[in-house]
């Protein structure tokens, strides 16, 4: 069989017989690729919309955020574990800002090692339009976009673009997208298009930024694209592509239902890796993530599940909350430091089958591993308070069991 590599935090492997692996981040692999766009961060979703993003300035993600977003989204797609407000943190503790700009793109390179800049000057990119080599840093509000180097940039990772946000209106009004695919025009003619994540939009078209008055003679005679009109500018982070790891559990979070008014708490709290030190042990009580989650917003007024990882009774984890929240599920406070794994079912009642005792287990172990958590914090929920039965292991005697196989995945 073939062998491809994965250089993408979103792709889903297709077996040769059909069976869907799921998402999976850098790495080797054997099989089919089909390759997924970039997660979708709009600047005015909660948590971060009203947060700002730099520390030296007041402007919030929502109102001038987009930038951080498409970074962020990059740094995702390149297999860092991070939503914005966490990404934010990050480079400007390395100084990427002054005031509201991120003036010094390089410190988000010194933040996330795969996102390599290369500096006004260096010969990075050539461009067959122009002649010339280009720096992480292009300038096409004076002169058409150079599709062959765009192009050849999509061909390996998306690309953070800049466009006209009002272009009716003669001043350009600087916004950045996400590109993740170019799309050319079938006839061969002027009407190409350009897939981006828009950080005001979603997943949509570059082409709501080109003003149609645009399209006129002098485009056709030059043979000048909509998207060569459309774009303005480049912000290049170049991903690295040496492989890492294939990511053990399939991520769900874009599909799981998330609440954007919870009364209680107002918002999780958001955590960095190293302020997670402890993993703790659930049973859900039900075998519908899905469900869950809507019990947890509708009925208790919750920002989502309370469950990181869903391990279904075949054994399969899924992803269903980033690791940077700091969700309320333990009775350890609102700045919970635990990564919650909650196994599927009413597992007080029936002990858990084997398969799905080794799926827990094997998450857990690569969450040890990953945030350096000790065996002693490994806990049940009733470990941590002992006003519950929760995980249930007590009541069905399978504590035992859950340690047996946790160790045999730790070696």
């Amino acid at each position: 069989m073939p062998r491809y590599y994965v250089p993408n935090s979103r792709t889903t492997l297709d077996l040769p017989d059909g069976q869907l692996l799921g998402r999976i981040r850098w790495g080797w692999v054997e099989g089919l690729l089909s390759p997924g766009p970039p997660p979708t961060f709009k600047q005015c979703d909660w948590p971060w919309r009203d947060r700002p993003y730099s520390p030296s300035s007041t402007l919030t993600f929502c109102r001038a955020g987009c930038l951080v977003c498409c970074a962020a989204s990059l740094a995702c797609w390149a297999g860092y574990d991070v939503d914005p407000l966490v990404f934010a943190e990050a480079i400007a503790e390395r100084g990427a800002f002054d005031g509201a700009y991120l003036q010094h793109p390089t410190a988000v390179t010194l933040a996330y090692p795969r996102l390599g800049w290369h500096q006004v000057g260096e010969a990075a990119y050539w461009s067959p339009r122009y002649g010339c080599h280009e720096s992480s840093y292009i300038d096409w509000r004076e002169r058409p976009v150079d599709l062959d180097l765009l192009r050849s940039l999509l061909a390996h990772q998306p690309v953070v673009v800049e466009v006209d946000y009002d272009p009716l209106d003669p001043d350009v009004d600087q916004h950045f997208v996400l590109a993740a695919e170019y799309v050319p025009d079938p006839e061969g003619g002027l009407n190409d298009d350009l897939r981006v994540m828009d950080p005001m939009a979603g997943m949509t078209s570059v082409l709501s930024y080109f003003n149609p008055a645009w399209l006129n003679d002098w485009m056709r005679r030059n043979e000048i694209t909509k998207v060569m009109r459309a774009l303005t500018g480049a912000r290049v982070w170049e991903v690295a592509r040496e492989p890492e790891e294939i990511l053990p559990y399939t991520d769900v979070v874009d599909q799981m239902p998330v609440n954007q008014h919870p009364t209680e708490p107002v918002a999780w709290w958001i955590r960095t890796p190293d302020q997670i030190t402890g993993i703790t042990v659930h049973h859900t009580m039900s075998h519908d993530a899905q469900a869950t989650a809507r019990y947890c917003i509708d009925v208790k007024g919750r920002p989502s599940i309370q469950y990181h990882f869903w391990v279904t009774r075949d054994g399969k984890p899924y992803l269903c909350a980033p690791l940077s929240w700091g969700m309320w599920h333990d009775h350890c406070g609102h700045e919970n430091r635990h990564v919650s794994v909650g196994l599927a079912g009413r597992l007080h009642e029936n002990r858990p089958p084997e398969v799905q005792l080794q799926g827990a287990a094997r998450i857990v172990a690569w969450l040890m591993d990953r945030y350096d958590v000790a065996l002693p914090q490994v806990q049940g929920h009733n470990d941590r308070y002992a006003g519950t039965i929760c995980p249930g292991w007590d009541d069905v005697d399978w504590r035992g069991d859950f340690y047996t196989a946790l160790n045999r995945e730790l070696g």
